[in-house]
């Protein structure tokens, strides 16, 4: 519920005191959005009342702090001195924005693990009111964390639409990812094809990695089997569908890079 701006006649005829509501100070940030975005801002507030304008420049600057948004707002403004013709420049536009989906996209899966390590005590957790309000706001910080993931995710799509407008698609788009490679050009997709077999051999090196690792601990601490199940299905998925992607392409006769 927004809070009332004034208290009472008596306190805006004595001191003028009027409190400026949520609107007003969205619509006043947003009137200066370009030094919102600069890192070096500086925010005066000489009449601070509740702080509605001191909490909006601490939010901004914290959202300015994060690396993704630094990336996304460098990306923005080249984009901005773009030509249209400097590959340079675009090179390096299209690498701070898949460093702003990468680290956004690694903060989804780190949430992943914060929130499964929320609940690792079990129900137990909630023989408390600590422990469940502990849990509810695991699960409250990890769909906001999606959520801005999301749009931080489509916020970098739009932005690479202006180095290369033929990729017309949406991340909130179930097909997404199928839309994006049918977007991208012989070139792309090579290139795509490359960092997949990367990931794919790295997964499978870690996977390796870990299940040598977890036998180990399962005959000396005694974790049983089920950590080591879980990896090597991870690791059969993985391989799996590499071999059916490989002979599926082998027979339609496309060479993979």
């Amino acid at each position: 519920m927004e809070k009332k701006q004034v208290k009472s006649r008596e306190r805006v005829a004595a001191h003028g005191e009027v409190f400026t509501a949520e609107r007003e100070v969205k619509a006043m940030c947003d009137l200066v959005a370009q030094e919102c975005d600069r890192i070096d801002s500086r925010f005066l507030e000489p009449a601070c009342g509740d702080g509605n304008f001191t909490n909006a420049a601490v939010f901004l600057r914290l959202e300015v702090d994060r690396p993704e948004h630094m990336l996304r707002t460098v990306a923005k403004k080249l984009i901005g001195m773009w030509d249209g013709e400097d590959e340079e420049l675009a090179d390096i536009i299209d690498g701070k924005i898949s460093t702003a989906m990468w680290i956004s996209s690694a903060a989804l899966v780190v949430s992943y693990f914060l929130i499964a390590a929320s609940y690792s005590a079990g129900f137990a957790a909630f023989d408390s009111r600590l422990g469940t309000y502990a849990v509810f706001a695991s699960i409250v910080g990890f769909l906001a964390i999606m959520v801005e993931t999301i749009v931080i995710q489509q916020m970098c799509v739009d932005a690479a639409k202006h180095t290369n407008p033929v990729k017309d698609v949406s991340v909130y788009d179930m097909k997404f990812q199928k839309k994006w490679v049918d977007s991208c050009d012989e070139a792309e997709k090579i290139m795509i094809g490359k960092c997949a077999y990367k990931a794919y051999t790295a997964t499978g090196t870690v996977c390796a990695v870990l299940a040598i690792v977890l036998a180990v601990c399962a005959l000396v601490f005694g974790i049983g089997f089920l950590p080591s199940l879980v990896v090597c299905l991870i690791w059969l998925v993985n391989l799996s569908v590499y071999c059916r992607e490989a002979m599926r392409c082998s027979k339609a006769g496309i060479k993979i890079p």
